[in-house]
């Protein structure tokens, strides 16, 4: 799927990463989120993105039945010349 809202039943604020791939047969569940931030703020911004994906990682392993989610995300550095 792609940049679509993941519904749960929970409230999530963090609820609309860029690829969401769900494998049924082997119950995974991949959540990627791609940004592309300054060079001064990219591990900040990597952090922030990783931890605000948490809980939807929780959610839809217990909506979905999944046994392992993966939080990934992609980060490219901008340079001001």
């Amino acid at each position: 799927m792609w940049e679509v809202l993941v519904i749960t039943d929970r409230t999530v604020l963090a609820n609309l990463p860029v690829i969401v791939q769900h494998y049924k047969k082997e119950k995974t569940c991949l959540l990627i989120d791609i940004d592309i931030p300054y060079d001064s703020n990219i591990n900040t911004q990597k952090t922030e993105k990783l931890s605000s994906y948490k809980d939807l990682e929780i959610e839809v392993s217990r909506a979905w039945r999944a046994r392992k989610n993966t939080c990934a995300n992609y980060s490219w550095s901008i340079r001001n010349n």
